[in-house]
């Protein structure tokens, strides 16, 4: 009888989150991620420090922004860096802030840091493995102490804010290496949470590939049983984000109302990534202009770049130029910017 009320208890919490992610619009078919999210939301309610492992493009940012959506902190601010793409010199300014007067070029007035600016609610410090040791030292003072000392200055203030933080990278094997220094280490690491990579969650995949599908621009097209067989076959090593661009890829390449194996195997040899890797060439089967082709292989190449930087603007230093070029060739190709991470 005991085990009966267990079981009834488990399907009732399964019912209420399965609730939950459909309301915050989530995608979590498969019973680990299921689990996976059962967890965060146990742990959004505590205060604890939180480090989320997973491959790029798995959906890091995502979980981090439900536990802090489901916590305490909820009404706040949530803010999200990442530490690959922040200079070492300007890391101390833009999470500690500076005075007024601190440098040259800066703020008259000063600036408050992303600590500061992120007071009562979530700091989220994503490829947190990419930081430099001497800022990782800067830190794991604040959080030790919980305190800012603004660059320039010499008040220590009060800063109440919780760390989340994500990274790709083994960070034990960089502890071993040097490279990441170990007592910062355990101050992340109070709570781990690991998302499983695309490959190893095929109901998930089933469900993203309906979902992205549905978001292209015009009709809805249909997924064939064999499209989704196909998908669900394989390796994803871009998880989310590469299964995202190949959906993107048909419905601009290939409008219709059905995504069959053929169409998706045609596109997924086509992409720009699976082209340098494989030195595969594009090959239409109907016969292209010059221009025609140069503009395809151009479409598939901006909006990798686009679905694998943060923003437009690092999109345009990774492709190597300018924003306002960047604009104007997404205008003259058709490409929005619908399914950013």
């Amino acid at each position: 009888m005991a085990s009966e009320r267990t079981e009834a208890a488990v399907q009732h919490d399964l019912q209420g989150l399965r609730a939950l992610l459909q309301k915050e619009d989530i995608v979590a078919e498969d019973p680990s991620m299921l689990a996976l999210f059962h967890n965060a939301y146990y742990l959004a309610s505590m205060d604890a420090t939180v480090l989320i492992y997973g491959e790029s493009g798995v959906g890091k940012d995502r979980l981090a922004k439900f536990i802090h959506a489901n916590s305490p902190r909820r009404n706040a601010s949530f803010l999200h860096i990442n530490c690959s793409a922040l200079p070492q010199k300007l890391f101390e300014s833009e999470l500690f802030g500076y005075e007024a007067g601190t440098f040259t070029g800066g703020l008259h007035a000063g600036k408050r840091g992303l600590l500061e600016a992120a007071n009562g609610g979530t700091l989220f410090l994503d490829e947190i493995g990419e930081m430099h040791p001497a800022n990782q030292v800067k830190l794991l003072d604040f959080l030790q102490n919980k305190q800012i000392i603004k660059l320039g200055g010499v008040v220590r203030k009060d800063v109440d804010v919780r760390i989340i933080s994500a990274t790709n990278r083994d960070l034990r094997e960089a502890v071993r290496a040097g490279t990441f220094r170990e007592d910062f280490y355990y101050r992340l690491c109070v709570v781990t949470l690991e998302i499983p990579p695309l490959r190893k969650r095929p109901r998930d995949v089933a469900a993203f590939a309906a979902r992205f599908a549905a978001t292209g621009p015009g009709e809805i097209p249909e997924l064939t049983p064999d499209a989704i067989a196909y998908l669900q076959e394989q390796e994803w090593p871009g998880n989310l984000r590469e299964l995202q661009n190949l959906l993107e890829r048909v419905c601009i390449f290939e409008p219709g109302g059905q995504i069959t194996r053929a169409v998706l195997e045609r596109n997924h040899l086509a992409s720009p990534v699976s082209a340098r890797n494989q030195e595969t060439e594009l090959r239409p089967e109907a016969p292209l202009s010059l221009r025609e082709a140069v503009d395809r292989y151009k479409r598939a190449y901006i909006l990798e770049a686009i679905q694998n930087t943060a923003t437009l603007e690092d999109a345009a230093r990774r492709l190597d130029i300018t924003l306002d070029l960047l604009n104007r060739e997404k205008r003259r190709l058709g490409i929005y910017k619908r399914w950013h991470r």
